[in-house]
Formats: structure tokens, C-alpha cells, sequence
């Protein structure tokens, strides 16, 4: 990312112009710059070196002293040429001696610094570059710390916060012929929209920290209702018997399942430029599912069945992204995460039949439960603080209290007294997003 300039309109430059400068064996004794034709200085700290790589033939680098007096050296660029120090390097151009505090750069030239080190004499220094643009001074904390020290490990240091959204399009997948209808089933759970909304603050060039909401993510199944004559899945046992479920038979039943996430997390994160990241932090995840029969028999017999779970895991998380760069703009990657939660999770049962209750229970608990992430992602750079993403995510939630896992088809006094969080969900979709810092 790029400092901004308070002195001119930020406008995208064509590269034309590159050429690598080397150092001439020691540290630099004062702070060169890079100074634009629009006059914004790029400044660099001492022991740095900033670079552009010769392209054209004829581009020209012209060198002027500290106060910006008329150029003292000028050099012209022929193919394959890079600067280095005098005499030295292959098709090496010698820099002009003694070494110009500045170089006085031109429309169409990249520039970008390299990483504060001491180099030795005759060893070109070669690096991928980023675009300059006009107005838009070198990457560097020079205009925070104001002692001109530039630390250009990536592109970002010199933005302090970000922020981005991404819609996200998820399916919750499995017990796809879950039913307590015989014969009937309900339609799967298809994908459906949320969000994931993060922001973020940068301390340095590789540290930071953010906070990340993900949903509302809400799903439904339902079926019915049905033809006359349908009976459930319900067995009794102990002291309840047929007849006290018999609204359930013989009847017409409509029945619903919705199942809903939603994620917040807290992270520390660190940067390797735009090539790698890595985090660790807190996160609570709320996982809820509700299940509804309702059947009525010939003979106006009202039958009612609930089943409620919710799940609140309450932990911590280790993850990364990894990308590879295909061009200037455009990068793809991998992303993955872990985490490890406590699980307060809780279930309700409701049975009643012919307007007499004979089900009512509840019951809690707390067990171990984990995530499991992973993605693919497309990111392409729109503007030097704008990228746009695109991709495609599985989550992998175990140890969770879901409706089929409670053992539903068994009605007993028992029946919903204890909750049981032994299951596993995958979620998989697609996801787009823009990403905006400043």
C-alpha cells in the first residue's frame, strides 16, 4: 500500500521505466529520496535501496543533489542495463560518484524499496515492483515517525486500518432424508445468503489485530402438508403408550426444520507482505436448530412435537492465508483455520397429544467441540487500497448437539432429559468480497 500525498491528485502512471540500484558497500550516511516530476518526495531510510528494473531503451535517470539542483549525472538506459555501483555488474551502468542523496524520477517509472539491510559492493539487488503513482509517495512510516525510516517488507505498512465485507453463499449439508413423516420427506437445505464483516487496525508492517462477525446464516426444510393417513416415526415406550401419541397417526402432518450460525472472533494477526498471514485468537460460535410436527387426524385430533437444540462454543482459533501472485494485480491462495471450543450446549423437548402435554424436558451441558476451515481464493488488486476477492470455503463444526442426533423416534417420560452433543455439520459455499484500507 502506498503513503498519500497532500500535494497532488493520485493518478495511475504506466510503468515505462525500471532499473536496479545496488549499494556501493557501506550503509548510507544520509537519507536519499525519490523525487517525483509531480515534486512528491519518496523517501527512504539510511541503508536502504530503492529500485526500478530497465525496460525500455533510452529511459533516462537523472540524478540531482540533496537540494534538488540541477542534475549532476545522467544516465541512459540500454537493454538489459541495471545501476550499480562503478565498476561492477554485467551490462552494469555505473552510479555516479560520489553516490546523489536523490534521483529525480520521471512519469512511468516504478519504484519500490527493498528491505532495510547492509548490501555489499557489485551485488545488484533485483525485486518484483509495484506501480508509482503520481502524487503517491514510496511506501515508509517517513510521514508518521517523520525521521524518514522506511520499512518495505509489504505493501500496507503505511495504512493504519482496513475493513472489508464478503457475501457469502453456504449450504448446511447431511441428514438430507431425515423425516418423521413415513413417506414423506422434507426438501434439502439449499445455500443460502450471509455476511462476514471484518475490521481491522495495522500497528506496523507485519502486526495487527481484528474482529470478524460472520452471518446471520439462517436455513429451512419443510414438507407437507400431506395426504390423509400418515403416521410418524414415533415408537413408544415405558409409560407412554400408542394411544397417547395417536394424533401422530392416521393424520395429516406438516413438518418444519430450520437450522441458523453466526460467528464472532477477536484476532492477532501478523503479515508477510501479501504473500502470507497468520493469526490467533478468540471466537464464540452460536449454532441453533429448531424441529416442528404438527398432525391432525380425521377427527380433529391435534398432534404438536418441538425439538430444540443450541450450541454456544466459546474457545480459541490458530489459521492463515497463503496466496501465490500471478501478476501484479491478481493473486490466488489457500486459506485454513483451527479451533478449539468449550460447547454450552442445551435441548427441549415438547410433545403434546389431543391437548394433553406429555412431553416437557430440558436439559444442558458442556462438552469439547471443534472447527475445522479451509478455502481457495482469487484476490485481485482494483486500486493500490482496494481489492476484490472471490472463493470457495468448507467449515467443519464436531462435537455439536443436532435435532436427528437427539434419538427422536423414541417418545419416554425420558425423552428430551438429556441433550446429547455428539455430531458433526459441514457447511461448504461460495464467497465474494471487497476489502478497502486506509
Amino acid at each position: 500500500m502506498l503513503q498519500k500525498s497532500n500535494s497532488a491528485q493520485r493518478q495511475r502512471i504506466v510503468p515505462q521505466i525500471r532499473a536496479a540500484v545496488v549499494g556501493v558497500g557501506t550503509l548510507l550516511t544520509s537519507a536519499p529520496s525519490l523525487l517525483g516530476s509531480d515534486g512528491a518526495y519518496r523517501s527512504l531510510s539510511s541503508g536502504n535501496v530503492s529500485y526500478v528494473e530497465p525496460a525500455d531503451l533510452g529511459s533516462t535517470i537523472n540524478f540531482s543533489d540533496r537540494n534538488m539542483a540541477p542534475a549532476s549525472a545522467t544516465v541512459t538506459m540500454a537493454d538489459g542495463m541495471y545501476l550499480s555501483s562503478p565498476g561492477y555488474g554485467v551490462n552494469g551502468v555505473p552510479i555516479p560518484t560520489p553516490m546523489p542523496s536523490s534521483v529525480s524520477m520521471r512519469d512511468g517509472m516504478l519504484m519500490e524499496a527493498s528491505e532495510p539491510m547492509q548490501f555489499n559492493v557489485g551485488t545488484p539487488v533485483i525485486h518484483d515492483t509495484v506501480p508509482v503513482y503520481q502524487g503517491t509517495p514510496a511506501y515508509g512510516n517517513a510521514g508518521y515517525a517523520g525521521g524518514g525510516y522506511s520499512t518495505p517488507c509489504c505493501t500496507g505498512c503505511d495504512r493504519s486500518y482496513y475493513g472489508s465485507f464478503e457475501a457469502l453463499w453456504i449450504k448446511r449439508s447431511g441428514d438430507e432424508g431425515f423425516s418423521m413423516t413415513q413417506g414423506a420427506f422434507m426438501d434439502e437445505f439449499g445455500y443460502e445468503f450471509g455476511g462476514r464483516y471484518t475490521i481491522g487496525q495495522l500497528f506496523d508492517c507485519v502486526d495487527g489485530v481484528e474482529g470478524v462477525y460472520t452471518g446471520p446464516l439462517k436455513w429451512s426444510r419443510s414438507s407437507g402438508p400431506t395426504t390423509a393417513g400418515r403416521d410418524s416415526f414415533f415408537v413408544p415406550s415405558g409409560t407412554i403408550t400408542a394411544a397417547n401419541i395417536d394424533a401422530f397417526n392416521d393424520a395429516v402432518h406438516i413438518q418444519s426444520w430450520r437450522a441458523s450460525f453466526q460467528n464472532l472472533e477477536f484476532n492477532r494477526k501478523w503479515w508477510a507482505g501479501d504473500i502470507l498471514n497468520t493469526f490467533v485468537g478468540i471466537r464464540g460460535i452460536e449454532y441453533k436448530e429448531q424441529y416442528a410436527l404438527n398432525s391432525v387426524t380425521s377427527d380433529g385430533g391435534v398432534g404438536i412435537y418441538r425439538r430444540n437444540v443450541e450450541n454456544l462454543l466459546i474457545g480459541g482459533q490458530i489459521g492463515g492465508d497463503i496466496f501465490y501472485p500471478l501478476s501484479q494485480r491478481l493473486s490466488v491462495g489457500a486459506k485454513g483455520r483451527v479451533g478449539l471450543f468449550a460447547n454450552f450446549n442445551q435441548g427441549q423437548a415438547l410433545l403434546a397429544n389431543r391437548g394433553v402435554v406429555r412431553i416437557n424436558a430440558f436439559d444442558k451441558d458442556t462438552d469439547f467441540a471443534g472447527i475445522i476451515e479451509s478455502g481457495t481464493v482469487a484476490r485481485y488488486r482494483i486500486m493500490p487500497n482496494v481489492v476484490a476477492s472471490a472463493g470457495y470455503e468448507m467449515w467443519y463444526l464436531a462435537g455439536v448437539a443436532t435435532v436427528p442426533r437427539q434419538g427422536i423416534h423414541a417418545i419416554s417420560p425420558a425423552s428430551g432429559t438429556r441433550v446429547s452433543a455428539a455430531d458433526e455439520v459441514l457447511f461448504h459455499g461460495g464467497t465474494a468480497g471487497l476489502e478497502i484500507s486506509f
